[in-house]
This record gives structure tokens, sequence and C-alpha cells, in this order.
């Protein structure tokens, strides 16, 4: 009899190890699964902080050649007048483009 009672608890023993075992893997499989998340989110995120670098260069660039074209005169002549307009929409909409990005990219940060 003594035997007997000594069994019981070492397989509650046994199926408490098992249990946690269990538990550790299931623990385990979830850290595995947000550190992944986690490199995705800078990786998103260096992507996303280059395009801007990308961006802002561009319209710098852009709004120099529109300074240079105004400084020498050029908007009052007729075609090249709409060209530059055309070319103050398209800044305009960088501008849009890089705020929505800096949005994007506050807003990864945050749920870091």
């Amino acid at each position: 009899m003594a035997r007997r009672e000594h069994r019981r608890p070492r397989r509650e023993t046994q199926a408490a190890a098992v249990n946690l075992l269990d538990e550790i893997k299931a623990l385990n499989t979830s850290i595995m699964l947000i550190t992944q998340k986690l490199k995705s989110f800078a990786r998103n995120e260096r992507i996303l902080s280059n395009n801007l670098i990308l961006l802002n260069k561009k319209i710098t660039a852009l709004k120099n050649r529109v300074d240079s074209f105004t400084a020498e005169g050029v908007s009052e002549k007729g075609g090249v007048s709409t060209d530059i307009e055309i070319m103050k929409a398209k800044i305009r909409d960088m501008d849009k483009k890089i705020s929505s990005l800096e949005e994007k990219i506050s807003s990864l940060k945050k749920k870091k």
C-alpha cells in the first residue's frame, strides 16, 4: 500500500511537469512571434525613414529649381509659368506624402 500512495504523487508531478512544459513551449512561441513583429517594425521604420530622406532631397531640389526660375524672371514667360505651377503642385503633393509618412512612422514608434 505504501508503494501505491508513493506512485500517485509521482504521476501528479509528471503531469504537472508536462503541463508546465506545454506552457513554456506556448510562451516561447509567443515570444518568437513578438520578436518577428518587432524586427519587421524596425525594418519598415528604416524603409520609411529612407523614403522620407529621399523625398526631402527631391523636394529641396525642386524648390531650388523653382526659386532659380523665379529669380531669373522665367515665370513671367507663358509656357514656363505653367511648368512652374505644375512643379509647385507636385511639391505640394510631395509635402502631403511626406507628412503622411511622418505620421505613419510616429504611429509605428508609438506601437512599440
